[in-house]
């Protein structure tokens, strides 16, 4: 349901060049649960993003659902979000720091909406 082929997410400061992510590779299926685990700074919530659509790598590709990310709008994305994912933000309205360690959801939680049309379970991130 996630597939992610030799991501890698490189940032310009200036002409210093930040690279967050290099070469991940990585396979979610139907039913599996994933904790992406690492400290702060080492690319978890970008790894996230790209996974979502909110962001795009600057080298590889990623799978949502069997729906290749590259390539689509911004509508598009957002549409593929709004009916296959649930994101859990780092911060609430007021800005407090959620401290739930879940962050996204995939189909298969209970409590979802009845139109919410997922396709897996859970990928977890601290």
């Amino acid at each position: 349901i996630v597939e992610a082929h030799h991501l890698s997410k490189v940032y310009w400061d200036g002409d210093q060049r930040l690279q967050i992510l290099k070469d991940v590779s990585l396979e979610v299926r139907k039913g599996e649960g994933v904790a992406i685990l690492g400290p702060s700074g080492s690319g978890k919530t970008t790894l996230l993003n790209i996974l979502s659509g909110l962001d795009s790598a600057t080298e590889g590709s990623a799978t949502l659902c069997g729906q290749t990310l590259e390539g689509l709008s911004e509508r598009e994305r957002a549409k593929l979000r709004n009916r296959r994912l649930g994101l859990v933000p780092r911060r609430d309205r007021s800005g407090a720091r959620v401290q739930s360690p879940l962050r996204v959801l995939l189909h298969g939680f209970h409590g979802l909406p009845a139109d919410f049309h997922g396709c897996g379970r859970a990928l977890q991130a601290p």
